[in-house]
């Protein structure tokens, strides 16, 4: 476990980088805060907040079960996912409007000997027990033998 924390705050840091995360830094979900001097915008907001369980199917990869905790303060969603099989993991970070979610996801595991990290623009409808998200695919954070996920699709239901 000691040996996964640093990569987890490696790839929640990467995550942060590539967008303009409202919430929190570490690996387990807090409640998100919006970010100092950004104004939050009026509700309603879909809620993204629990627990989600499902599927990340891409074009160039098999199909993983996956689960989602999320947590959400107005507008700001954050979270961390992780596939069934414990090979896949992440974070998502971005923002609900009504309807819908719209941010990043990022995504690491192990192929070899070699750490994998990358990051991808998602969004989607959120209604009361379900999630669609879909995304080109994930960008590269640093090297990998095999190639990312892409034209990635997240369909959840929940908990």
């Amino acid at each position: 476990m000691l040996k996964l924390m640093p990569r987890r705050l490696v790839v929640l840091s990467l995550l942060v980088a590539f967008t303009s995360s409202c919430g929190s830094s570490s690996s387990a979900p807090a409640s998100p805060t919006p970010t100092p001097g950004t104004p939050v915008p009026a509700g309603p907001f879909a809620n993204v907040s629990g627990l989600w369980s499902g599927t990340i199917e891409s074009t160039n990869s098999t199909t993983h079960t996956m689960s989602l905790n999320a947590v959400q303060s107005a507008n700001c969603v954050d979270g961390t996912w992780t596939s069934a099989d414990s090979d896949w993991r992440g974070a998502i970070s971005g923002y609900a409007d009504a309807v819908s979610y719209s941010g990043q996801m990022s995504i690491e595991f192990n192929s070899g000997s070699q750490h994998c990290t990358g990051v991808a623009d998602v969004s989607g409808p959120v209604d009361s027990d379900a999630i669609h998200w879909t995304g080109t695919g994930f960008r590269l954070v640093g090297q990998c033998p095999v190639s990312l996920p892409q034209t990635i699709v997240v369909t959840l239901r929940r908990r």
